[in-house]
Parts: C-alpha cells; sequence; structure tokens
C-alpha cells in the first residue's frame, strides 16, 4: 500500500508543477491537461519501481534525513539518466525536468515511508 501513496503523491506532485509551469508561462493548456495526466505516468512509473527498490534495499530503516538526501540524488541521477539515453543536454528544460523528478522522488519517499 505504501508502494501506491508514493506513485500517486509523485504523480500529483508532477501534475501540480506542470500546471504551474505552464500557468507562469502563460501557455494555453486546455487540450494538454488530458495528454499531461496520462503521459506523466511514462515516466514517473520507472521512477517509483527505482524507488521502491532504493527503499526496500537500502533506505528503509534509515534516518528520514538520509533518505531524503538519497531520493534527491536518486531523482537527479533518474533524470540524468533519461538526458544521456536520450542525447539532449538542455540546461532550460533540463531545470524543469530535474524540478518535477527531485519533488518527485522525495514526495515518493515520504509518502512510501509513513
Amino acid at each position: 500500500m505504501g508502494f501506491l501513496k508514493g506513485c500517486f503523491a509523485a504523480y500529483i506532485t508532477v501534475i501540480i508543477i506542470k500546471i504551474i509551469y505552464n500557468l507562469s508561462w502563460r501557455h494555453s493548456f486546455d487540450h494538454e491537461l488530458i495528454s499531461i495526466m496520462i503521459f506523466s505516468w511514462i515516466l514517473i512509473l520507472p521512477g517509483c519501481l527505482l524507488g521502491e527498490l532504493f527503499y526496500s534495499k537500502v533506505v528503509k530503516n534509515k534516518n528520514i534525513i538520509l533518505g531524503l538526501i538519497t531520493y534527491t540524488l536518486l531523482g537527479a541521477v533518474y533524470v540524468l539518466f533519461i538526458e544521456v539515453m536520450d542525447g539532449d543536454f538542455e540546461l532550460g528544460m533540463g531545470m524543469y525536468f530535474y524540478a518535477n523528478s527531485i519533488l518527485g522522488s522525495t514526495m515518493f519517499y515520504i509518502f512510501r515511508r509513513h
């Protein structure tokens, strides 16, 4: 049950970040909202599975500060891995993806832990 709570928290966090990002740039995303909600799972689910593996093997009974640091680094490494596989190193959009991944992974950890 903790895995599902963690995945749902990461999913909601990423959706909120994407909505705030679109509103801050005054993009019209009337038709994009449904695609954002559907295709966000493509990036979130592998990250959540990796986070669950990390949680069960490394961070399960450790200090919460160590877990937050570990999951922040895990989120950064996850985006770096995606960028290396894609072959694209744009810094502007990269920061947006890093924020999504880091906040999503820390929310996964917080909700997975409790």
